[in-house]
């Protein structure tokens, strides 16, 4: 089964929990994913389940927080024929507001392979598409790396399908995998794009130039986190002193009105 084989694929559903795109989980909260998928925010993220859509329920359908694309990210479409003529940094995070991911599943293997590594490569991808209108499921297609057609596609590989295993489009944003490790990110549906002989591809955004920023953004987030802590809990020892001093006015005030001005000093100045 491929959501054994695979427990940290994710599908990404938008308000009405319609899936929308594919994702990967990379830690306790954050989910890596194609930027094309965030132009329109997801919603929910489901983890550990095969099957996705409006069906999904119960403790595996966790709120988006945030997303976050790469600064450089880029996504030009020729308006005429809908030709993708320049893309770079196709690559984002998706934040849950759960810090909890990981209780549910491990976190994929990010490799630090190059463009130029992969020549010739046997990669496969795996994420989620519709087998009809109302199911949306797990799939996967295999590749064999390939040239990609034009030089504006910073930082990617293609791959050409090795035999045909879907039915209709799936897999935008779904890790690309070399063996057993993430190479790649997928910018396409995959079955969406055909080279001139009718054979059909798809663009992969490596990641390995991306963990930089990958990294930087955990760091980040545990910072931003520590930070919060430390104000929560400089809240609550604020609220428990204004308590104390509170208390110890209502004590004062009560003993001078019963004529015991002493206890009342003593409780005061304590």
């Amino acid at each position: 089964m491929l959501a054994e084989e695979h427990p940290y694929i994710v599908a990404l559903l938008n308000n009405t929990k319609n899936y929308t795109c594919t994702g990967v989980i990379i830690d306790h909260r954050r989910v890596l994913t194609s930027g094309t998928c965030i132009d329109t925010v997801p919603t929910y993220v489901v983890v550990g389940s095969a099957i996705a859509g409006q069906r999904t329920k119960g403790n595996n359908i966790f709120n988006v927080a945030y997303t976050k694309a790469h600064e450089d990210y880029s996504f030009e479409v020729n308006q005429r024929n809908q030709n993708v003529t320049r893309m770079h940094s196709n690559i984002a995070l998706v934040f849950t507001v759960e810090l909890t991911l990981l209780y549910f599943t491990e976190a994929a293997i990010l490799s630090n392979y190059f463009e130029s590594e992969l020549r010739n490569k046997k990669l496969h991808a795996t994420g989620f598409g519709e087998i009809d209108k109302r199911v949306t499921v797990l799939q996967h297609q295999r590749y064999r790396q390939v040239a990609c057609t034009n030089p504006k596609w910073y930082y990617c590989i293609c791959g050409r399908e090795s035999g045909k295993t879907y039915d209709q489009y799936f897999g935008e944003g779904a890790p690309v995998f070399y063996k057993n490790e993430v190479i790649g990110i997928s910018a396409f549906p995959t079955g969406l794009l055909k080279l001139k002989n009718d054979e059909r591809y798809n663009v992969f955004t490596v990641i390995s130039p991306y963990l930089p920023w990958i990294k930087k953004t955990q760091s980040n987030e545990v910072r931003a986190y520590r930070l919060n802590s430390s104000g929560v809990a400089r809240s609550s020892l604020y609220f428990v002193t204004v308590l104390l001093v509170g208390i110890k006015l209502i004590v004062f005030q009560y003993c001078a009105l019963l004529l015991c001005p002493g206890i009342a000093f003593a409780v005061f100045v304590t």
